[in-house]
C-alpha cells in the first residue's frame, strides 16, 4: 500500500529491480472525446460502498456495451497475451467518455484442469498489474499458475492505461520527492506548502479523469474485466492497496465474489489519522526488527540498539544540514532521500544487509548506496521515472482517504506520530499535505465493509508488516461477514508467494478447492 508520501506496494521492489523499460502493450483503442466539463467536477462525499450503495451495473442495459465486449487478445512480451478493456470514465454517465484499461494474462499451464482467471493487483496505489504479471508472476506458486489464467491490469489513470495521470516532468518530480520531510520553521513549512501546491496545480490538467480514479470506480472496472474474460465469479489475489480494491469490490458485488485472497491489508474503516499512526507504528516495529537482526551478527552500526538508532538519527541530522555526494552529477543525498531509503528497506528483510552497508557508507561521506535504495523505491532509472506511480498515489488516495492534510491537522498529529516513530513519524504526517491542495474533493469516507453473502475471503496478516500493520488484517477479517484470518509470524510487507510454505500451502488449497485455512492458523 502506498499512502501518500509513504509508498507501500506488495511487489514494488521486485518490479523496480526487474523493470528496465515499460511493459509493451498493443496500441490503445480510440477513446471517445470528453463530453464532460473542462474542469474536474466536485464529487459528492459518500460513505464507503456497500452492496446497496448503487444498482448492479452488470444487469443494467445502460452498461451492456461494457459488459458484453469481446477482448482482442494479442501476443506480447514474456509469452503473454495483452488486450484492452473499455470502461466508462464516469460510472454515473455510461454514455460519456471512456477509458482504455491495459490488461494481460499468462494462460494456465494445465488448460485441461483450468479453474478460471485469477485477477491480481500488486498494490500502490500506482502499482502496475501488467508489469507484475510480466515480471513477477512466477512468485505465484506453480500449482496456482497451472490451474488459473493469471490476469494483470493497470487501474484507471495508472501505468499503461489510457489516459494516464501525468503531472510533472522527471526533474520536477525529483524536486517534489526531495522536499523536506520534517519542516519545523514557518519558512520551511511555507516552502513545503509551495511545492505541494505546485504539484497539485500541475495535476489539474488531467481534468475529469482526476475526479474518477477513486477505488470504487476501479472495483466497478474490475467487474467489467471479470465479465470480459467470461467468468461468472471473480477470483482475485490482491496485495497491499490491492486488498482495498478487493474489499471494495466484495462490498459492491458480493454475489460476484469467487475465491479472494487479500494479503497485506488496508482496513477500510480507518481514518487517515489512524492510517498514519498505524504506519508510523508499523515502520518503527520493522525498524526495531532490522536493528535486532543487525545486532545478531557482526553489526557495522553499533553494539547495542541504542547505539544503532542514535547513529542513524545522527546521520539523518547531518545529511539534513549537509547533503552527501553520490557520484551522480547534480544529485546529492538529502534527508528526504535518505529517509526514503531507510523506509524502503523495511519492506523486505532481503534489503537489510544492503541498508547496513548503505548507512555505513554514508557515515564516511558516500551517499550513493542510500540514493540507490531511494531510486529503486521510486522506480527511477538513469534520470527517468519508469511509470506514474509517484503521482497516481496522490490522485487515488486524495479521493479515497479524506482528512489529516491541513497544516493545523498535521501539527496536531505530529506529537503522537513522532512518539510512535522518531525516524518515520514526521515523514508520514507531512506526506498528507498535498491532498490539502488537491483540485478535486474526496469521494469516500472510512467505514467497515461487511460484504454479506460472499464465500470465505482469506485475509493474510504479517506480524511485523511495516506498511499495512498486522492489526489491520485482523480488523478486516472481523469486519467481513465471511472473512478468514491467516496469520504469518514474520517480517516484511506481504507474504504469499514469498517462500513461506505454510502460507503458500494454505492459500494454494483455498484457491484450488475453495476450502479456507482453519480458524486460528498461524504460519
Amino acid at each position: 500500500m502506498r499512502i501518500r508520501r509513504v509508498l507501500a506496494t506488495g511487489f514494488a521492489v521486485v518490479l523496480s529491480a526487474a523493470c528496465g523499460t515499460s511493459t509493451a502493450v498493443p496500441p490503445a483503442p480510440q477513446i471517445s472525446a470528453s463530453s464532460g466539463p473542462s474542469e474536474p467536477p466536485t464529487p459528492t462525499l459518500t460513505p464507503t460502498p456497500t452492496p446497496t450503495a448503487a444498482p448492479d451495473p452488470s444487469t443494467d442495459p445502460a452498461y451492456a456495451r461494457f459488459y458484453d465486449q469481446k477482448l482482442d487478445w494479442t501476443a506480447c512480451a514474456g509469452g503473454l497475451q495483452c488486450a484492452w478493456v473499455t470502461v466508462p470514465r464516469d460510472w454515473t454517465n455510461p454514455g460519456g467518455a471512456t477509458i482504455a484499461l491495459a490488461v494481460n494474462r499468462k494462460l494456465a499451464a494445465d488448460p485441461g484442469e483450468r479453474l478460471g482467471s485469477l485477477f491480481t493487483n500488486p498494490g500502490g496505489p500506482g502499482g502496475s498489474g501488467v508489469e507484475f504479471v510480466q515480471l513477477a508472476w512466477s512468485k505465484i506458486p506453480a500449482a496456482i499458475r497451472a490451474h488459473y489464467d493469471v490476469v494483470g491490469f493497470d487501474p484507471r489513470g495508472i501505468g499503461s492505461s489510457k489516459p494516464a495521470i501525468h503531472c510533472l516532468t522527471d526533474s520536477q518530480l525529483d524536486t517534489f520527492l526531495s522536499t523536506n520531510p520534517d519542516p519545523t520553521t514557518p519558512s520551511q513549512i511555507s516552502e513545503v506548502q509551495d511545492e505541494d501546491q505546485r504539484f497539485a496545480d500541475a495535476c489539474t490538467k488531467d481534468g475529469p479523469l482526476l475526479a474518477n480514479v477513486g477505488t470504487p470506480s476501479v472495483a466497478r472496472d474490475l467487474d467489467v474485466m471479470r465479465a470480459a474474460v467470461g467468468d461468472s465469479q471473480l477470483h482475485y489475489l490482491g496485495y497491499s492497496y490491492g486488498t482495498y480494491i478487493g474489499a471494495v469490490y466484495a462490498g459492491l458485488f458480493p454475489t460476484h465474489v469467487g475465491r479472494m485472497v487479500l494479503d497485506g491489508v488496508i482496513d477500510p474503516a480507518l481514518t487517515t489519522a489512524q492510517i498514519s499512526l498505524g504506519q508510523a507504528q508499523g515502520f518503527e516495529l520493522a525498524y526495531s526488527s532490522f536493528v535486532k537482526n543487525c545486532l545478531s551478527g557482526s553489526c557495522p552500526l553499533g553494539s547495542s540498539a541504542t547505539a544503532v538508532t542514535d547513529r542513524v538519527a545522527k546521520l539523518l541530522a547531518a545529511v539534513e544540514q549537509h547533503p552527501l555526494p553520490t557520484g551522480v552529477p547534480g544529485r546529492k543525498l538529502n534527508v528526504a532521500l535518505a529517509t526514503t531509503a531507510i523506509l524502503a528497506a523495511m519492506y523486505s528483510q532481503k534489503s537489510w544487509a544492503g541498508l547496513r552497508s548503505a548507512v555505513a557508507a554514508a557515515e564516511v561521506g558516500d551517499g550513493s548506496l542510500l540514493l540507490q535504495l531511494a531510486d529503486g523505491y521510486f522506480e527511477r532509472v538513469k534520470g527517468h521515472y519508469l511509470n506514474n506511480q509517484n503521482e497516481a498515489i496522490y490522485a487515488v488516495n486524495c479521493l479515497d482517504h479524506p482528512g489529516a492534510d491541513t497544516v493545523d491537522e498535521i501539527k496536531a498529529l505530529l506529537p503522537q506520530l513522532t512518539a510512535a516513530s522518531p525516524v518515520f513519524g514526521p515523514f508520514i504526517a507531512w506526506g498528507n499535505l498535498p491532498c490539502n491542495f488537491w483540485p478535486v474533493a474526496p469521494t469516500s469516507q472510512p467505514g467497515p465493509i461487511h460484504a454479506p453473502g460472499t464465500p470465505p475471503i482469506v485475509v493474510i496478516g504479517t506480524t511485523r508488516d511495516p506498511a499495512t500493520p498486522y492489526q489491520w488484517a485482523k480488523n478486516l477479517a472481523d469486519e467481513l461477514d465471511s472473512g478468514v484470518f491467516l496469520s504469518h509470524d514474520g517480517d516484511g510487507h506481504t507474504t504469499f508467494g514469498d517462500g513461506n510454505t505454510c502460507v503458500d500451502s494454505a492459500v494454494d488449497t483455498y484457491l484450488l478447492t475453495g476450502t479456507p485455512p482453519a480458524k486460528g492458523t498461524m504460519c
